[in-house]
């Protein structure tokens, strides 16, 4: 008995001494053991080109997957057709009494424009416009009303100047005598001439078109040498259909999830990286779960600042740091859509160093040979009808181009949120048409490489 007893102390004092030595070592493996990054110090001091992460750049088409997929020779089409160009009339000589048909002036909201035509020489010639006394709205100059048909693409191009970053845009004339507005191109300032090229897609219910570089803020803007040229819409091998949903909010899975299901339809999320520090959006858990259903993941920056006012180091947390960030959490971050849809030169220069495409929220359809870094959509609403989403539809369907709808949040309320009601008739419509629907990054890769 008094063996035994002797034995327990002697296990209980070998127990002892090994716990006494190994909690240090513990308490030094527990130390040693990194603690994980949060989101905002995964987005610090990231560039492109490594971080943190050694993430690759998209930038380097040596490295690029959409331009291996060029070799692959049967998915190229030959859709060049000859372009004929538009013969544009003379510079006005005076801005008074401009005839209805030819170059106008315009301007809407609260603001004093002053509107100019220089004529030093006939190379030279120009036109400028100055804003005072800016409140809001803008001002411009629109080429003559150019008539078109459905499926026409126009190619605009200018040179200008000007102290203000700019958008090109157009006006296009519907049957009923209404005109509808389009954003076509963000633009930055430049005192040096500088050039630009804008392309659109004619939709159904055009009847004419006219350009304009716009000028929306206190400041002036110089253009000249336009030219304007017409083609038939180069067509893909299909139709396709993509739904993206900016942001990353909460009810786009608590409420648009089961629609999605009940449909079939795979979308694609732009998510802003620090969607942790606000709890509308979605958690990791909840997009970890929708990008195994089969949804697409994209990159909404780290903030959601306008990329078009930061610079440098706050520009690449934005653009560089939150593909770091969503790559550490879901993987196959290769694409962006810019918060606001605002961007100019050099932030499209960052994001070509960063990622494969960018999809903006300047308005059109995607016809073989786009450009892969100013991917146009059409905007939803909560206004847009359901018989608009199955007009667009049927237009990229019989035409052969890619249209993309950019949504928000999903539910009551918000001029860019639709609930669940409009939503389901919005993918209804959709499938109702028969067009084939794909993920951005699933669409991308099919169409890119056609028109190459």
């Amino acid at each position: 008995m008094k063996s035994k007893y002797r034995n327990f102390l002697l296990y209980l004092l070998a127990a002892g001494f090994l716990i006494w030595h190994l909690v240090p070592l513990m308490s030094i493996g527990s130390a040693m053991t990194p603690k994980p990054k949060t989101n905002l110090e995964l987005a610090q001091d990231t560039t492109c080109y490594g971080g943190d992460l050694d993430i690759p750049t998209f930038g380097d088409p040596l490295h690029d997957p959409i331009i291996t997929t060029l070799n692959q020779k049967n998915s190229i089409i030959n859709y060049r057709t000859a372009s004929l160009p538009v013969k544009l009339d003379p510079y006005p000589k005076s801005v008074d009494s401009l005839p209805e048909p030819s170059w106008q002036t315009a301007h809407y909201g609260k603001n004093v424009p002053i509107f100019i035509i220089n004529q030093q020489n006939s190379e030279q010639a120009s036109l400028r416009v100055e804003i005072v006394d800016y409140l809001d709205g803008d001002a411009k100059w629109q080429t003559q009303s150019i008539p078109v048909q459905s499926g026409d693409m126009l190619t605009f191009k200018n040179e200008y100047r000007s102290n203000q970053n700019i958008v090109t845009s157009a006006a296009l004339r519907q049957v009923d005598g209404s005109d509808k507005y389009i954003t076509l191109k963000q633009l930055t300032d430049s005192e040096d001439w500088s050039s630009q090229t804008s392309t659109m897609i004619i939709p159904k219910g055009t009847v004419s078109i006219r350009f304009a570089t716009i000028l929306d803020k206190a400041g002036w803007l110089e253009t000249r040498n336009y030219s304007i040229t017409r083609m038939d819409a180069p067509k893909l091998k299909r139709g396709i259909a993509t739904f993206t949903f900016d942001d990353g909010w909460k009810s786009i899975y608590q409420q648009g999830l089961p629609l999605f299901n009940k449909y079939n339809i795979k979308t694609t999320q732009f998510v802003v990286a620090g969607y942790d520090t606000n709890s509308a959006y979605m958690s990791t858990d909840e997009i970890l779960d929708m990008q195994k259903q089969g949804h697409d993941i994209g990159s909404h920056s780290y903030s959601h600042a306008d990329h078009s006012k930061i610079h440098d180091e706050d520009l690449m947390r934005e653009i560089a740091g939150s593909r770091t960030v969503l790559n550490a959490k879901f993987g196959g971050i290769n694409n962006v859509a810019a918060p606001f849809g605002r961007y100019n030169q050099d932030v499209t220069r960052t994001i070509r160093e960063c990622y494969q495409s960018h999809r903006t929220t300047d308005t059109g359809f995607n016809a073989a040979g786009y450009d892969r870094y100013q991917i146009k959509v059409q905007n939803v609403e909560v206004n847009t009808t359901p018989e608009q989403i199955q007009g667009w539809a049927e237009f990229a369907r019989d035409n052969n181009l890619w249209l993309i709808l950019v949504y928000h949040q999903v539910q009551d309320g918000g001029e860019y949120s639709v609930d669940s009601k409009q939503l389901e008739s919005h993918l209804k419509a959709v499938k109702d048409t028969g067009i084939h629907t794909a993920t951005f990054e699933e669409a991308l890769l099919e169409t890119y490489p056609q028109g190459r």
